[in-house]
């Protein structure tokens, strides 16, 4: 078993698919769901500054962070062949 920094081609290669499904699964989020994800997920920006910067009441930003993060975790699943029903089942 190789230490967990180490790397090698397989570990590469995979971080390099989810690297890239992650950008798939934020891209196919509509605009509005896209910018409010990707301040609070990628940027760590908290709610009230993302609402502020994208001149939002809170609870609208609030409302599309959660139907953002449902759909980006959705499309994420689908991308890296994980789905939901698989999940569930005990």
């Amino acid at each position: 078993m190789l230490p967990p920094g180490s790397t090698t081609p397989s570990r590469v290669a995979g971080f390099r698919e989810r690297a890239r499904a992650m950008e798939l699964a934020l891209e196919s989020l509509a605009e509005d769901l896209r910018q409010v994800v990707h301040l609070r997920l990628f940027e760590e920006v908290p709610m009230r500054d993302v609402a502020a910067q994208l001149g939002l009441p809170l609870s609208t930003a609030k409302a599309r962070l959660l139907r953002g993060v449902t759909s980006y975790r959705h499309r994420l699943r689908q991308l890296l062949g994980s789905d939901d029903e698989h999940e569930a089942t005990p």
